[in-house]
C-alpha cells in the first residue's frame, strides 16, 4: 500500500526487501515498548515526504522515507457513534480517496470536528455525486453483518483499500462467512434495520483493529445496536489479537520472525 500510495502522489517507490530489513531492525530496537496487554500493540507508520529545496507545483527530485514506532492502546476506547455527512465528501473518483496521504486527512478535519460537537464520535462519508452510497469512517473501513452474510463498501478508488479490512475478509471466508464487496446505499442500511436484518455494524483499521459502531444517525433517523449482538466481530476481533500476539497459530502466513520473536507483519 505505502508503493501503490507513492505511485498516485508521484512518489518513488521503495524496495520492498529494504523497507522490510528496516522494519524488523526498528521492531528489535523497540521490542521493549511492545505492550503485552491484548487490544494493545506497537503501532507502525512509515511515511514518506518531499525534501525538495524550491517552491513550485511539481513533484520534488528528492525524498526521505521515516518509520516511527510508538505503544498504543485500542484507539476508541468505547463503541463509536457515527453521523452520516451530508455536505461534506472525503474523496471522489478519480482522486487520491485510496491513497494513504495527509491531505485525505486534512479534509476529514473540519467535518469530524463539527460531528464531535453534536455528540458524534466520527462521520460516515458518502459518495460525492449522489451521497447516496456509503463509503468509510474517518478512520475505519466499514462492515455490516446481516443474518445471512456480511456487506462492506467495494474498494472503487475512492476508498481506502485497508489492511486490516483486507485480513477481516479473509478471516470471515475462512470460515465460511459469506462477503459481498459491493455498493451499499445508506437507505438499503435503513431497510435492513427496519426488518431486523441487520445485526451489528463495526469498523476497522489498523489502530483501531475493530471498533463497534453502537449508533448510526441519518438526518433525524436514528439506528442503535445492541452489544448483545456483537457476536462476529468480537470473535474476529479476538482472532486477530490473539494470532499478533502469538498465542494461536497463523493460518494465513501474516507474521514474520525478528531476531526470533513473532511480531504481527
Amino acid at each position: 500500500r505505502l508503493n501503490a500510495s507513492a505511485r498516485r502522489m508521484c512518489m518513488p517507490e521503495f524496495p520492498e526487501k529494504m523497507f522490510l530489513h528496516a522494519l524488523q531492525q526498528l521492531v528489535w530496537l523497540d521490542k521493549a515498548w511492545i505492550p503485552p496487554v491484548h487490544g494493545s500493540a506497537l503501532y507502525i507508520r512509515p511515511l514518506m515526504f518531499a525534501t525538495g529545496e524550491y517552491v513550485g507545483v511539481a513533484a520534488s527530485r528528492s525524498y526521505k522515507l521515516v518509520i516511527f514506532t510508538l505503544p498504543v492502546g485500542p484507539y476508541y476506547d468505547r463503541p463509536v457513534k457515527l453521523l452520516v455527512e451530508k455536505e461534506y465528501v472525503r474523496a471522489v473518483d478519480g482522486g487520491v480517496g485510496e491513497a494513504k496521504t495527509a491531505g485525505n486527512y486534512a479534509a476529514s478535519l473540519l467535518p469530524a470536528q463539527l460531528a464531535r460537537e453534536k455528540g458524534y464520535d466520527q462521520v460516515l462519508w458518502m459518495d460525492a455525486y449522489e451521497f447516496k452510497y456509503v463509503q468509510e469512517v474517518g478512520t475505519m473501513n466499514l462492515f455490516f453483518v446481516l443474518k445471512d452474510k456480511v456487506v462492506t463498501p467495494a474498494t472503487d478508488g475512492s476508498i481506502l483499500k485497508g489492511i486490516t479490512r483486507d485480513s477481516i475478509i479473509k478471516i470471515l471466508q475462512f470460515w465460511g462467512i459469506l462477503v459481498e464487496e459491493r455498493k451499499i446505499s445508506i437507505q438499503e442500511i435503513e431497510e435492513c434495520y427496519e426488518k431486523g436484518e441487520l445485526v451489528e455494524a463495526f469498523g476497522s483499521g489498523t489502530a483501531a483493529v475493530i471498533a463497534h459502531v453502537s449508533e448510526i444517525r441519518n438526518g433525524m433517523y436514528q439506528m442503535h445496536f445492541d452489544k448483545s449482538n456483537w457476536e462476529l466481530s468480537n470473535r474476529v476481533k479476538d482472532y486477530i489479537n490473539h494470532v499478533r500476539m502469538g498465542e494461536w497459530a497463523d493460518e494465513f502466513g501474516w507474521t514474520v520472525l525478528v531476531h526470533g520473536e513473532r511480531v504481527m507483519a
